[in-house]
Order: structure tokens, then C-alpha cells, then sequence
């Protein structure tokens, strides 16, 4: 029995920028006009629903299927029988994927597709392959 394997996302520090500076101007504003808890009450709910998927969003490879999840949900299982190729892509499509440069997207059934960032890229796409050889793998990819 195979032990899963799992992948967790890039995570792209630029993506933290942005929610830093809107942080930091939520924060002066609520300090300006005094209304420190309802700022404080929509900065955290931001927190509870946002660090998750950035923290937490991982690539599993339990038997022949690819589980992705992207903080506290479940996003997709694909069968690795069914991936056809992975390509790198620049992408910014919403994705269950915590990097903005480290994308690959993996094609599988006849017309669907998902876009991930394993950290370990080389590593997870040799997992892929060991289980489906006939993968047509990018040379950019690796």
C-alpha cells in the first residue's frame, strides 16, 4: 500500500504585499476615526478566510488520484490515469494556488484543466509520471 504523498503550494510573498498595505490603511483609518472594532472585527474575518488558502492549500498523491486542496476545502480529485500533459503557465486565473509564478496546469479528460504550484515541482511531476508514464511533460516545466 503507498503512503500519500503530499505537496504543498508555492507560496508567492507577493501576494502578501498588497493585503499588507490594505491591512495598513484599514488599520490608520480605523485609528483616525476611532472605530477600532468594527475594523478590527472585518480585518480578522479577512484573516480567518484568506491565510488558510494561502497556508494551506497542498497537492496529495494518495494511490492514482490527485487530491488538491485549497485551505479548508476540498477543490478536486483527479485521477491520475486521466492526465494527458503539464505545461507551465502564467496564468492568473483564479486557482487553487498559492504562488502567482510557479504555476504549472495540468490537463486531464478530454477538455478540462487546473492550474497548481507544487514547491517541489520536480519532485511532484515524477510522482505523476511514476504512476502515468504516457504524461506529455512541458520542457519548461522542469
Amino acid at each position: 500500500m503507498n503512503t500519500p504523498r503530499r505537496y504543498p503550494s508555492a507560496v508567492s510573498y507577493a501576494l502578501f504585499i498588497p493585503m499588507l498595505f490594505s491591512f495598513g490603511i484599514a488599520l490608520f483609518a480605523g485609528i483616525y476615526t476611532g472605530e477600532y472594532v468594527p475594523v478590527g472585527i472585518v480585518l480578522a474575518s479577512i484573516l480567518v478566510l484568506v491565510l488558510p488558502m494561502l497556508l494551506n492549500t497542498a497537492y496529495t498523491i494518495d494511490g492514482e488520484v490527485l487530491k488538491i486542496r485549497s485551505g479548508l476545502i476540498k477543490f478536486k480529485d483527479v485521477g491520475i490515469a486521466t492526465i494527458t500533459r503539464i505545461e507551465k503557465t502564467q496564468s492568473l486565473l483564479s486557482a487553487p494556488a498559492a504562488s502567482l509564478t510557479d504555476r504549472i496546469e495540468i490537463f486531464y479528460n478530454r477538455f478540462d484543466s487546473i492550474v497548481i504550484s507544487p514547491k517541489n515541482r520536480s519532485a511532484f511531476i515524477a510522482d505523476i509520471l511514476s504512476i502515468n508514464p504516457a504524461v506529455a511533460v512541458s520542457q519548461l516545466v522542469n
